[in-house]
């Protein structure tokens, strides 16, 4: 873990695809999240 850490500074710092990598797993993550709360009340409606 600390070998991967130390390996991920150098990169971060250089180059700003890692951030906007991050901020788009983050934006999956919540629309997954938005997704399965909306579909889930409906589906029980619908049952």
């Amino acid at each position: 873990m600390k070998h991967f850490t130390l390996h991920l500074a150098p990169a971060s710092a250089s180059s700003p695809s890692f951030p906007l990598f991050f901020v788009f797993f983050n934006f999956l993550r919540f629309l997954r999240s938005l997704f399965t709360l909306t579909i889930f009340p409906f589906s029980f409606v619908s049952l």
